[in-house]
């Protein structure tokens, strides 16, 4: 069994948080999104590397595909381009107004 604690702590820590809330209560999307990029940081990687489930033809293709759909420089590389395309979370959004 995995322990959480020990590792996952960024997990744990978002996992105590959602159980102090009622449902209607609002999350701390900060505190969440803060406790995901501690994890990315510790183990190295980020949003934007391949997922376990994606093979290199897959994310070729897609990455093709948004080349030709946003008019994106070819002369890019990938890593390039996904810093131009992929969403980028600003934690100010999170705030309630």
């Amino acid at each position: 069994m995995l322990n959480y604690a020990t590792n996952a702590p960024e997990y744990l820590i978002i996992v105590q948080h959602l159980k102090t809330l009622a449902y209607e209560a609002r999350p701390n999307y900060t505190l969440i999104y803060d406790q995901f990029n501690a994890a990315l940081k510790r183990l190295n990687t980020s949003f934007l590397g391949p997922m376990h489930w994606e093979d290199d033809a897959e994310i070729e293709e897609e990455l093709t595909r948004l080349k030709r759909e946003f008019k994106v420089e070819s002369h890019l590389k990938n890593y390039q381009l996904l810093y131009k395309l992929y969403p980028v979370f600003n934690p100010k959004h999170f705030v309630q107004f």
